[in-house]
C-alpha cells in the first residue's frame, strides 16, 4: 500500500510550535511542584485514576498548580489557591512529608455525620 503522500510528491514535515519562557519564574523555590497528593475528593471516589495519588505541578495562565496522575500523568483538577496556600504554609513550618497528604472535600465528612 502507497503512502498518500508518495502521489502528491511531498512528504509531511514536522512543524516547530515554541513555548511560551516562563516570564515570571513560577516554578523556581516553588515547595509544592513535585509534592505528592492522595485524592479523596467526591469525584474521585466516584471517577478514580489509578490509586487517586497526583503529582502537584506548575500551572498554566491564571492556574496556580496542575493536579496530574502520577501512574499515567492525566490531568486531575487545577490545586485551589487557598489550598495551595496553606499547604505552603504547612510545609514551611513542619517540612515536606514522606508520604502523599491527603485532600478531600466536605461532601464526605457531611456523608459520614449524615450515618450517625
Amino acid at each position: 500500500m502507497r503512502s498518500p503522500y508518495s502521489r502528491l510528491g511531498q512528504r509531511p514535515q514536522a512543524v516547530h510550535i515554541p513555548t511560551q519562557p516562563d516570564l515570571f519564574n513560577t516554578t523556581k523555590d516553588d515547595p509544592l511542584i513535585g509534592l505528592r497528593i492522595r485524592l479523596d475528593r467526591e469525584v474521585d471516589r466516584h471517577q478514580p485514576c489509578h490509586d487517586n495519588t497526583v503529582e502537584v505541578c506548575s500551572g498554566k495562565g491564571p492556574h496556580g498548580h496542575a493536579l496530574l496522575c502520577e501512574a499515567c500523568g492525566k490531568f486531575r483538577g487545577w490545586l485551589p489557591k487557598a489550598a495551595a496556600s496553606f499547604i505552603a504554609e504547612t510545609i514551611q513550618k513542619f517540612g515536606v512529608p514522606s508520604e502523599p497528604m491527603k485532600w478531600g472535600d466536605a461532601t464526605h465528612d457531611h456523608e459520614l455525620a449524615a450515618k450517625r
